[in-house]
């Protein structure tokens, strides 16, 4: 696993690549299937670009976004923040919050 956002961009060159793996914020992962991962941060980009370990937000923000988003993917519980996701199946990563 790739823990650099300079390596991880080496990868899987994307603009929310860096950005993603140093800022904690609000971040959107739209999927293929049309729902919305939630996340915090990317942790780590496979070695051959195929998967990204993220902290997923808490399940606050998530029942919040829910109402918006209907079908959301949040954290099950505030101890489980961590998932892997397969970054074939990403559509669109946005900032779903501002400064």
């Amino acid at each position: 696993m790739i823990e650099d956002h300079g390596q991880a961009s080496d990868v899987l060159p994307a603009w929310y690549t860096g950005r993603m793996m140093t800022d904690r914020w609000l971040f959107g992962l739209y999927t293929n299937d049309g729902r919305v991962i939630l996340i915090r941060k990317i942790l780590a980009i496979s070695d051959d670009g195929k998967w990204m370990d993220v902290e997923l937000v808490d399940t606050e923000t998530g029942e919040e976004y829910e109402k918006l988003l209907p079908g959301v993917i949040s954290a099950i519980a505030n101890d489980r923040p961590r998932a892997s996701i397969q970054i074939a199946n990403i559509v669109i990563a946005l900032d779903l919050q501002t400064s």
